[in-house]
């Protein structure tokens, strides 16, 4: 081996050896008196770390394993990274890792913001937990996490905001170019809010749900009536990519400030469990491009997918989305705007069975394309002040129906209408049949077996649980249905149906009226060690998924019924 050889070697071994230890460029906090025990206030070690990085022209700031309370603010200078352990977004990881505590404005959302970034300033790997947040049933403003001062390009990075009330703030001041990129939390009356950008902003990654508590009512409610997480005014191109938010009384929402509205595409979104998934108060000329979307209205007294206000003038595009969950519609638009929907799946609408349309368009013009209508029902309401429509090319469960008051132009055409008054399932290793399946859930679990020369699947708990195709009970007005059990009759006991149904005075679940209902029959178990069949005739099935995501369950209280097939039927 030559000389040089070696030395080739001998540098990529020390270069080895370097990095597998190597700690992020620049200081830590621990070398300016941080503690990171949680107690001490470490407030003065960050910021003079800040500073001195600032002064030097920029640079990494690191900051190791603890929890450093903040007693009052950080501002992070231009060109400056504070950085933490985290090299992805977590969760529930207050104490652990580095956690910053924030106690400063408790009570007002006015005030300075905890924690500021400047021109080229990074906030990575950080988890930030306000720990006198700790009251679910009574939440306390706070003034916002995260805020820009002005500059461009500041970036949010692989961390985590636990429970703020405001979460981040890049709309007081101008924020072109800023970047959010692996951010999770729940932010409890705001998540991110964008304004006066003028140069495409860009956030991706972010997952927005009710991991630090869900388990109390009033915190539900609070979120469902005020919580909005994420907030778009005036910005140029705005690019948002792989984002979830559950629980918020709004998802998506776009808005116009005194500096304008919002265009830009977003790709691969969701909103679940919302009020509103989106809504658009305004957007500019070039509109909104919706790809690869999620959408489940369920909370509040007026559940809507997607609501269009009366002061939109600008196209909203939807591709490839799809809308399911206990809506009331999943299309209100009053503005004289576009709406455009292409490849979109609709499982949900008229949840309460009132004769709700699923796209209804007061004003401005719509166009449904190559879409699929999953259930019966009116589909499109134009209203008299609509200016026009194209409803082509569509599947359609049932007969189409378009009411239209419009005296604009309106082209229905070649759409492709299927009718199904049978579902049925057989129900042994596969549980999957004709428009119809078994589900398997946390309290509804099957084991397959074999009873009297028939494979099937028992119970192994007190319920079994059924979806079927959501045409089956038609929209609006709804038919009887015949429900078919094959069991098999061993032990003692009964066994009876609950399921998704349009009478209100029912009240087990209090936001889904209806859900659970018992049927009016129910069958005594004689022991004959035969298979029978069981029939249950419902006049009010609703079949809306509100039955834990279900339209009906078998329920067992005494014994575990074994099931070899269900079959549900249209009676006219």
């Amino acid at each position: 081996m030559t000389q040089m050889t070696f030395a080739l070697v001998g540098c990529a071994l020390l270069t080895l050896s370097v990095g597998a230890g190597a700690q992020p460029l620049g200081p830590s906090v621990r070398n300016y008196g941080a503690v990171g025990d949680g107690v001490t206030d470490d407030t003065a070690a960050f910021q003079a770390a800040l500073d001195e990085a600032g002064a030097r022209g920029g640079g990494i700031v690191y900051a190791p394993r603890g929890d450093y309370l903040i007693t009052t603010h950080l501002a992070i200078p231009d060109h400056v990274t504070l950085e933490g352990v985290f090299t992805a977004p977590t969760a529930w990881s207050q104490n652990h890792g580095t956690t910053l505590l924030a106690v400063a404005g408790e009570g007002s959302e006015e005030g300075p913001a905890f924690i500021t970034l400047g021109l080229n300033s990074t906030l990575k790997g950080i988890t930030v937990y306000y720990p006198n947040q700790n009251d679910p049933a009574n939440i306390k403003p706070f003034p916002w996490c995260i805020q820009g001062r002005g500059g461009d390009n500041a970036s949010i990075v692989d961390c985590l905001l636990v429970n703020p009330y405001n979460g981040v703030d890049f709309a007081t001041n101008h924020s072109g170019r800023h970047y959010i990129r692996n951010l999770y939390g729940q932010p409890l009356r705001r998540g991110i809010v964008i304004d006066k950008c003028y140069d495409v902003g860009r956030i991706e990654n972010v997952h927005f749900w009710p991991f630090w508590n869900w388990s109390v009512p009033e915190l539900q409610e609070w979120m469902a009536a005020n919580s909005e997480a994420l907030v778009f005014a005036r910005t140029d191109w705005e690019y948002v990519f792989n984002v979830f938010v559950f629980g918020y009384h709004i998802g998506f929402r776009f808005t116009e400030s005194p500096s304008g509205a919002c265009n830009g595409n977003f790709v691969g979104i969701g909103s679940d469990a919302s009020q509103y998934a989106v809504y658009v108060d305004q957007c500019q000329g070039m509109g909104l491009l919706i790809v690869n979307g999620e959408f489940v209205a369920m909370q509040g007294e007026e559940p809507i997918s997607i609501y269009i206000g009366p002061d939109n003038s600008g196209p909203v595009n939807l591709s490839n989305c799809a809308f399911w969950g206990p809506s009331r519609q999943l299309l209100r638009q009053e503005g004289i705007g576009t709406t455009t929907f292409s490849a979109c799946n609709f499982l949900g609408w008229d949840c309460r069975g009132e004769g709700r349309p699923a796209l209804e368009v007061l004003d401005g013009q719509l166009t449904v394309n190559g879409c699929n209508f999953t259930k019966s029902g009116v589909h499109v309401h134009l209203g008299e002040f609509a200016m026009g429509a194209a409803i082509v090319g569509n599947q359609v469960s049932g007969e189409l129906s378009v009411v239209n008051e419009s005296h604009g132009s309106v082209q229905v055409g070649l759409n492709s209408e299927v009718s199904i008054s049978e579902a049925a399932v057989t129900l042994a290793a596969r549980n999957r049949g004709r428009f119809a399946a078994q589900w398997e859930g946390s309290d509804c679990q099957t084991t397959v077996t074999t009873l009297g020369g028939s494979e099937c699947r028992l119970m192994s708990d007190l319920y079994m649980l059924f979806g079927v195709h959501d045409s089956i009970p038609g929209g609006g007005a709804y038919p009887r249905l015949r429900v078919e059990v094959e069991y098999f009759d061993r032990g003692q006991g009964r066994f009876f149906l609950e399921y998704d149904s349009s009478d209100d005075t029912v009240e087990i679940v209090p936001q889904w009226p209806g859900a659970f209902k018992a049927s009016a029959e129910s069958v005594e178990l004689e022991d004959t060690e035969e298979w029978r069949t069981a029939t249950f005739v419902l006049e009010d099935a609703l079949f809306a998924d509100r039955c834990n995501g279900g339209d009906f369950r078998i329920t067992s209280p005494e014994t575990p019924i074994a099931v070899r097939a269900v079959r549900v039927t249209r009676v006219e």
